[in-house]
């Protein structure tokens, strides 16, 4: 749990069932602009400690690519959807329609078809949470980095140490024409923008918070 928003069972439920929704939306849209058969699952949501990042997600060594952008609108914050090396790799044969393994390097075509689509899933998740909620979420213009997780997190760190204790990561299993690839989106909101998120859910549901 989260302690700056004091999240109780509920709102994780409500944010796994947003998550659902938002991911089944983006699946629906990939699938008309890809023309491909595309299903996407969340298999978990929960926060996670900033010091934990590097047991979560891997050796400070591995190689990663991570696509950042800012949220922007009604709230703020930063939000992060990472991909291993070879997953990357793996989708840009699958979105680009190549053969598997013809993609060894990530070229400006290829920033852009991954551009595409983790538009679509966050504009799709935030436009569900955005909808729960009734505030404005939106996404700012993606940037693509390619990287060593430590330098991804010494990045984050610096993004969003001076007011995130937690990041909210939603686990992503893209399935393209029965091809698997992995994912972490991870979210992080600005104090006062936690602080209208969970005025919002306790508006919704009534639910009653100890301080």
């Amino acid at each position: 749990m989260d302690k700056l928003l004091n999240l109780n069972e509920m709102d994780m439920d409500t944010l796994r069932e947003v998550g659902n929704i938002g991911v089944g939306n983006a699946a629906t849209a990939l699938s008309k602009v890809l023309n491909k058969k595309i299903k996407i699952v969340v298999p978990e949501t929960k926060f996670i400690p900033l010091n934990q990042f590097s047991q979560e997600f891997g050796s400070p060594d591995r190689l990663v690519t991570a696509v950042y952008f800012k949220i922007q609108g009604d709230v703020a914050g930063e939000s992060v959807f990472l991909f291993t090396h070879e997953d990357t790799l793996k989708l840009i044969d699958l979105l680009m329609g190549r053969e598997l393994g013809s993609t060894k390097i990530i070229d400006d075509l290829n920033i852009s078809a991954l551009k595409e689509m983790t538009n679509i899933f966050s504009g799709a998740y935030l436009t569900a949470l955005s909808n729960l909620i009734n505030l404005k979420i939106l996404p700012s213009i993606p940037h693509i980095a390619n990287d060593m997780l430590q330098s991804l997190f010494d990045f984050v760190l610096a993004k969003v140490s001076t007011y995130a204790t937690n990041i909210l990561t939603v686990k992503t299993k893209i399935n393209i024409e029965g091809n698997d690839i992995g994912g972490d989106f991870m979210l992080f909101f600005e104090v006062e923008s936690y602080k209208r998120i969970l005025e919002a859910l306790t508006n919704k549901y009534g639910i009653e918070r100890q301080a």
